[in-house]
């Protein structure tokens, strides 16, 4: 039980707050959803993958 609720703290939260704050912003007042496609693409993508890579532990 501890480690299903770890897992919903831990990732289905997140993701949960995020979508939340995406339909109030969307509410209040339109968004430009090629720009945050376009941010997403060019800029979140590449530090998740350099973040990924830094925190892997790998053997030359």
């Amino acid at each position: 039980m501890y480690a299903y609720l770890h897992l919903l703290t831990v990732i289905t939260l997140p993701i949960i707050i995020i979508c939340a704050c995406g339909f109030l912003l969307q509410q209040r007042r339109s968004v430009d959803t090629k720009l945050l496609a376009d941010i997403s693409l060019y800029i979140l993508a590449p530090a998740l993958i350099l973040a990924a890579l830094s925190n892997s532990r790998l053997r030359g």
